[in-house]
């Protein structure tokens, strides 16, 4: 759950708010409220009150008064059965963007509306009463009704992301934390409006607005018709083995007892507050609870913000956007890709004409060679086993020293104290030329004293000793010559 989340439950003649936040134990309740409004659905937009309100507007101003609604970042709803219209419709398809296309065609043709638009969701149920065929339960709802509540809601900065049915989004987020196989019939009431939902195999599968029942009786004459009108379009008998009814729907005033003698089940109330942090349990509504958990557990529900009103998608938003910017990064990859393979063709052809060319060099100094495979490791092989063979004399051969010999010899014999940096030594059979610089004359002196008591060392000469143009190091540079009878 991100932010807070507001579940806005609108009855009959109450509406009931609440709203969540997230915390380390759970969802964790923040507040709730419950409103009198007397709002019906033809109220919505065109009827004013005596004096010239409009009640929707009365019960959001009502809301914004009581609650603190500018952190919410979600809305959910539901609305009275009565607002609705539900159809089942046969079609020979599964596919549920198929279905959804096959109904805005065929859809307003089943619904008792003139000129209005209207907005709707499905639920494909279960197979159909014939064969080849599937059940799809459809909910529709005036799309003037949707627009109005959005355009009040506006006005306390809140996008609804979820409205439908009071009773049926209970329901259904009942069964998705409580899978159950067993028939469950839910139970929704007040006032004005009676809905039934029918569930089979653990989803809803019916759904049935009608009116009010005044008493316990005439609940169980709505609930036997629903029954046997399921049962009758879908060759199914339906005999619940649990009914929940929702807290709002009078259940003072119907008897519990009478309701299990009939239908010999159980009748037990919804009740989600035992998802709330512990120790937050209240007098909430569960039709706002359920509307609240339902927008932020995920779950397929029937959702009437549909089509301008459907929640928000940055990628839909800016889906063309999207589709350039990836052609564009497809045509760079390509372009890479391509210039890729020709470098490395190109580098192939150097490295074909280099090993070409090794090869005819390899060939001219080896012409006996006929089978050559790598001529430059050959090559170097070849020159190895020459060196190793040769009695070319070494390159201080005369002094009967080797050239380490040479550098320690130098290295051993100028004293440590002295600050010299080395610039250049040139070493051949006969001489070595050292040249580099110090910081005085002296050292200069001193450097040549040590040098003359090498006994690899014939001769030690100054050529030459100057100071350089600032004038803080003094350069110079030995001419050494090597003694050929002494031995290391």
């Amino acid at each position: 759950m991100s932010g807070k989340v507001l579940g806005l439950d609108i009855g009959s003649e109450y509406a009931s708010a609440v709203i969540l936040t997230s915390s380390i134990k759970g969802p964790a309740l923040v507040e709730c409220c419950r409103i009198k409004h007397g709002l019906t659905p033809w109220q919505v937009s065109d009827s004013h009150d005596g004096e010239g309100s409009v009640p929707m507007e009365k019960l959001v101003n009502e809301l914004a008064s009581r609650m603190d609604l500018s952190s919410c970042s979600s809305t959910a709803i539901t609305l009275p059965g009565s607002w609705f219209f539900f159809r089942h419709i046969q079609l020979p398809l599964k596919n549920p963007g198929k279905i959804r296309q096959i109904l805005s065609m065929e859809l307003p043709s089943h619904l008792p509306l003139s000129n209005e638009t209207s907005l709707f969701d499905f639920l494909l149920t279960s197979q159909g009463y014939n064969e080849g065929l599937n059940d799809v339960l459809t909910v529709s709802i005036r799309e003037d009704f949707v627009r109005d509540i959005f355009a009040h809601l506006a006005s306390l900065s809140l996008r609804p992301s979820l409205i439908a049915p009071r009773g049926y989004l209970s329901g259904a987020f009942y069964l998705k934390n409580t899978p159950s196989d067993l028939p469950i019939c839910f139970v929704d009431s007040d006032s004005a409006s009676l809905t039934l939902s029918l569930a089979v195999k653990g989803s809803i599968v019916h759904i049935r607005s009608l009116t009010p029942a005044s008493d316990t009786m005439g609940l169980i004459t709505a609930m036997e018709r629903t029954f046997d009108g399921f049962s009758l379009s879908h060759g199914l008998e339906f005999v619940p083995e649990l009914c929940l009814i929702n807290d709002g729907s009078g259940g003072d005033s119907f008897s519990i007892k009478t309701i299990t003698d009939n239908f010999g089940c159980p009748v037990e109330f919804l009740d989600f507050s035992n998802k709330l942090k512990a120790g937050q349990e209240g007098d909430c509504s569960q039709n706002a609870l359920g509307a609240a958990f339902a927008t932020t557990g995920g779950g397929n529900f029937l959702n009437l913000c549909r089509n301008d009103y459907a929640a928000y998608s940055f990628v839909k938003a800016h889906g063309t956007a999207f589709m350039g910017i990836l052609i564009l990064c497809l045509a760079v990859f390509v372009s890479l890709i391509f210039d890729l393979h020709v470098d490395m063709s190109v580098y192939r052809k150097q490295a074909a004409d280099m090993d070409e060319a090794a090869r005819r060099i390899y060939s001219d100094l080896f012409p006996s060679e006929k089978k050559i495979v790598d001529p430059l490791m050959q090559l170097e092989i070849k020159v190895r086993d020459a060196g190793e063979k040769s009695d070319v004399p070494s390159l201080t051969q005369g002094s009967g020293a080797k050239m380490t010999d040479l550098l320690h010899e130098i290295s051993s014999t100028i004293p440590k104290e002295i600050d010299i940096v080395t610039t250049r030594l040139v070493i051949n059979p006969e001489r070595i030329i050292f040249s580099g610089n110090t910081d005085n004359f002296n050292n200069v002196d001193r450097i040549k004293g040590g040098l003359e008591k090498s006994v690899l060392f014939k001769e030690v000469k100054i050529s030459n000793a100057s100071a350089d143009k600032n004038g803080g190091r003094v350069r110079f540079q030995f001419m050494i010559q090597l003694n050929r009878e002494s031995r290391v």
